[in-house]
């Protein structure tokens, strides 16, 4: 057995793993001071345990030249309440380190606006937090996961609100599911948006459907705020496993951030326990140095 490691004293905050648990994808992030230097996508297994998570995470950083041993903090956003405890106690046992978990109401998380703030997902108010700190002005994350998640946030940086709706990989697995005559398809976009055959319409449903949605809801979303007295621009970016292929569809996103939710925790927490806050221009990070993009 691996043994755990010693308290690390360095200034919290100068090396954070930040892990963002989500229903499909755990997305680990190790910031520098504020900065991203290594990103990782796992999948959300039920089965794995502290143990395997360790060496897991221990593989991660040796590849990355990264010792787990400096992290001065951790940091957890999660919408998935049974995985919690293994990243917890990883931290607490491997690490010596006391995590912060997020919260509605953990300090440095942004205003929330609603008749009950404590529904609301973690990786929504990282989403609010990050995207007011780079804007400062009336924004919507669209975060396209499981779930397409739209999170609004006022010209204050408070959380108003948003819409959930099932995500395209969702949405495809409920038709091919439900309907018997439909197929399980690639999940690509087809050059028409009127489908020839059932495989090119269901394409286009999923697909173009859901850059109709972004199209349409984002129109109502900004009506509503002006009706509500908010003035001056509405920013609008994406996040998420779908969101740069979507970003590239519709001119309404003015670009895909997809680290948005790491920043996001990253900044909480530097609030909450006195670290370094990312900077502006870190938060609007859209890819690694040297990272390689899948192309649609």
């Amino acid at each position: 057995m691996v043994q755990p490691g010693t308290l690390n004293r360095r200034p919290f905050s100068q090396l954070l793993l930040a892990v963002d648990i989500g229903n499909t994808h755990i997305v680990l992030g190790v910031l520098d001071e504020g900065r991203l230097c290594a990103h990782w996508r796992l999948a959300s297994s039920h089965a794995r345990t502290i143990d395997e998570s360790w060496v897991m995470l221990s593989s991660l950083f040796r590849g990355a030249g990264l010792d787990p041993q400096e992290l001065s903090g951790v940091a957890i956003a999660s919408v998935v309440p049974d995985l919690n405890f293994v990243w917890i106690k990883l931290a607490e046992h491997y690490l010596r380190l006391a995590p912060f978990v997020l919260t509605p109401d953990s300090p440095g998380a942004p205003e929330v606006r609603l008749p009950e703030p404590a529904t609301v997902g973690a990786d929504r108010l990282c989403n609010a937090a990050a995207v007011w700190h780079l804007h400062r002005e009336a924004s919507v994350v669209v975060d396209f996961g499981t779930a397409t998640t739209f999170d609004v946030v006022g010209p204050d940086g408070a959380f108003l609100g948003g819409l959930i709706l099932p995500g395209p990989q969702t949405a495809l697995r409920n038709l091919h599911q439900n309907a018997a005559l439909l197929p399980k398809v690639a999940l690509a976009f087809p050059e028409r948006v009127i489908g020839v055959t059932t495989e090119h319409a269901m394409q286009s449903g999923l697909l173009h459907g859901a850059v109709a949605q972004v199209e349409g809801l984002v129109e109502r979303i900004g009506r509503e705020l002006r009706e509500d007295g908010v003035e001056g621009p509405l920013r609008v970016v994406s996040t998420g496993g779908f969101g740069r292929i979507m970003a590239r569809r519709t001119a309404v996103i003015e670009r895909h951030l997809p680290y948005l939710v790491l920043h996001g925790l990253a900044l909480i927490t530097a609030r909450a326990m006195g670290g370094v806050e990312p900077a502006r221009e870190s938060v609007g990070l859209e890819r690694l140095p040297g990272e390689i993009q899948a192309e649609d």
